[in-house]
C-alpha cells in the first residue's frame, strides 16, 4: 500500500491505523483484541501505539483477557531495547491506567484485572516508568494491589531512553532560538 500510494503512507502509519480499528472492535468483540495482540508479536513491532493506546485499555477493561496485553508488552519492551528508545513502551502501559478509569466510570472493581497484570509483569519480568507506576498506585482502590504495584520493578536510567527522542529535541530548541532572537 505504502508504494501504491506513492509513498505518502508509511508502513507505520498504515499499521497504526490497522492496530487502532482491531482494538476499537476489540472492545466488543475480544477476537478483534486478540488478533490485534497476534499480528504485533508477528511484526515483532508496536506501530504507532500513541494513536492506539487508550482503545487497547478499553479492550483490556471490556474482554478482561490479559495474555494479549501481556504479549504485547513483551514485543513493545523488546523493540524499545531494541532502539534505545522507551516512550512506545511507557505510552502502552499508560492503557493500564485507562482500563481503571473505564472501570471506575462503569462502577465497576478492576482489581482482579490489575492482579493478573501484575502478575504478568512479574511472570515476564516486564517493568514500568515510575511515574506510571505511581499513577497506578494512587489510581487502585485496593491497599493490597496498591502495595503490590508498588513492588513492581521500574526502569533505571542504563534499561533506555524515556524522553523525547532527540530529533523532536531540535525542533524545540530551534524554537526557543527564533523565540530568544525576537526578544533582543
Amino acid at each position: 500500500f505504502s508504494r501504491v500510494s506513492g509513498g505518502v503512507y508509511s508502513n507505520s502509519v498504515i499499521w497504526s491505523f490497522i492496530l487502532k480499528y482491531l482494538f476499537l472492535v476489540g472492545k466488543t468483540d475480544e477476537i478483534f483484541y486478540i488478533t490485534a495482540a497476534e499480528v504485533i508479536k508477528l511484526l515483532g513491532v508496536t506501530y504507532g501505539p500513541a494513536r492506539w493506546y487508550d482503545h487497547l485499555g478499553y479492550c483490556l477493561e471490556s474482554t478482561r483477557i490479559v495474555k494479549p496485553y501481556i504479549d504485547i508488552l513483551k514485543v513493545a519492551n523488546k523493540n524499545a531495547q531494541k532502539r534505545g528508545d522507551g516512550e512506545d513502551y511507557r505510552q502502552l502501559t499508560i492503557s493500564m491506567l485507562v482500563a481503571i478509569n473505564v472501570a471506575k466510570k462503569k462502577e465497576i472493581s478492576s482489581d482482579e484485572l490489575m492482579e493478573e497484570i501484575f502478575k504478568g509483569l512479574w511472570t515476564e519480568n516486564l517493568k514500568l516508568n515510575e511515574k506510571i507506576r505511581s499513577k497506578l498506585v494512587q489510581s487502585l482502590s485496593s491497599e493490597v494491589l496498591a502495595h503490590a504495584a508498588m513492588n513492581i520493578r521500574v526502569f533505571d536510567n542504563s534499561d533506555y531512553m524515556e524522553v523525547v527522542p532527540s530529533a523532536a529535541m531540535r525542533s524545540v530548541r530551534k524554537y526557543k532560538s527564533k523565540k530568544n532572537n525576537r526578544n533582543k
